[in-house]
């Protein structure tokens, strides 16, 4: 297993910090509301797809799910019963970018059409995942929370969700050359760390 993946160093928690902080103010300052009561359509979750890339599934899970989704709940002020599914799940999910991040580091930094149409794939699907779980969840939550049906909680989600998302794709794909360019200069242990198996590979290989 990466022993990066679940060690936090004190550089990772101050770039984790930063990262949270500034996606915390992105969902304060620049969105576009759809909705009177909480939809709207921003790029606050980049700074935590960034994270989970760059750190691995579990440190995006905390800094998304509980760090990020708990401050937010509480600046959004609907209540802590929003948490569960508005928060904690929908926003959760991003830690699963996680698992793609090795790969798409790895496409970005090999030239060719074809590494970039594959980069770019991975990035929409990891946004897809995400895009999904949070539409299913907060659909769950305008049930469960707000009482209402479950037609107008579908349409209530898909007013902002699929919009977001699309914008998330747009910016990660971009920003793509800025982060291979960061990671070269201030390399993760989860990216650049070898798992158990890689290394004994390597052992054999050699």
């Amino acid at each position: 297993m990466n022993k990066g993946l679940f060690k936090f160093s004190v550089r990772d928690i101050c770039e984790i910090a930063v990262m949270c902080a500034l996606a915390i103010a992105i969902d304060q300052v620049l969105n576009v509301k759809v909705q009177a009561n909480g939809g709207s359509v921003g790029i606050a979750c980049l700074p935590l797809f960034i994270i989970s890339y760059r750190h691995g599934w579990f440190k995006g899970f905390i800094a998304s799910a509980i760090v990020y989704g708990f401050i937010t709940c509480v600046f959004d002020g609907y209540g802590l019963i929003t948490y569960p599914f508005d928060y904690f799940f929908a926003f959760g999910s991003i830690g699963i970018a996680g698992l793609f991040g090795k790969m798409i580091y790895r496409y970005v930094k090999e030239p060719g059409a074809k590494s970039k149409i594959i980069s770019l794939l991975l990035i929409l699907a990891t946004v897809l995942i995400h895009g999904v779980i949070r539409f299913a969840s907060s659909t769950i939550s305008s049930v469960l929370v707000y009482h209402a049906t479950l037609a107008a909680g579908i349409a209530y989600q898909a007013t902002y969700v699929p919009a977001t998302c699309a914008a998330l794709v747009i910016f990660l794909y971009v920003l793509l050359p800025a982060l291979l360019a960061i990671n070269n200069q201030y390399p993760t242990a989860y990216l650049n760390g070898k798992t158990k198996k890689e290394a004994e590979q390597e052992q054999v290989n050699e």
